[in-house]
């Protein structure tokens, strides 16, 4: 009887510490701190930064962690993560976005695909035209594909090491139970992550 309610009491441990990371992936999705210390260190005045930055907060920040939405809506909040996370960081940053998406109404939770991105942003080294971020959406049938890859930052012992990518494992555990891949390669010059899910139905 010990070890049973020992399992018993190990097993629910573990569900505790594994929808604690994945709340906490959502959060820091929604929450990106890095975006923030730039919005509050930036140098300059920009009105229409400072603009885009509070109207992409009261966005976000309306967001739950339960929420589900569209493709179309994960991307339309990218891409002003993207933009003001560029803007605000003072120094070249280049990328480049691919889509090819065959359903945009098709749902997936909300924020799911921001820390692959966010990681890539914050960590990667993207100042030259040459080696830009690269960001592959595509939805076919029921399959969504993301591909986000970077040249690598050298004064990073391991990029797949940030917890932005720990919490997101977390998460995906919890929403698609094994039914999902994700794929982290990386080189000396290049470190990229694959996504592999199905849309959620109504």
């Amino acid at each position: 009887m010990f070890w049973k309610n020992n399992s018993k009491n190990i097993k629910e441990l573990e569900y505790k510490l594994l929808n604690s990371d994945a709340e906490l992936s959502f959060l820091n999705a929604q929450t990106e701190r890095e975006l923030s210390k730039l919005y509050y260190n930036q140098s300059s005045d920009d009105g229409i930064l400072k603009s885009k930055y509070q109207e992409y907060q009261q966005e976000v920040l309306a967001i739950s962690k339960s929420s589900v939405h569209s493709v179309n809506e994960e991307c339309k909040l990218l891409s002003k993560f993207i933009d003001l996370y560029a803007g605000l960081s003072g120094s070249e940053h280049y990328h480049k976005v691919d889509l090819a998406i065959e359903d945009a109404d098709g749902k997936i939770p909300a924020l799911l695909l921001f820390p692959i991105v966010q990681n890539a942003m914050v960590n990667g080294y993207n100042s030259m035209s040459s080696f830009p971020l690269k960001i592959k959406l595509k939805v076919k049938g029921q399959q969504l594909s993301l591909e986000v890859s970077n040249r690598v930052n050298h004064y990073l012992s391991n990029q797949a090491d940030d917890p932005r990518v720990k919490q997101l494992e977390s998460r995906l555990f919890l929403e698609y139970a094994e039914d999902y891949n994700l794929f982290i390669n990386s080189n000396s010059n290049l470190f990229k992550i694959t996504l592999l899910i199905k849309l959620k139905r109504d």
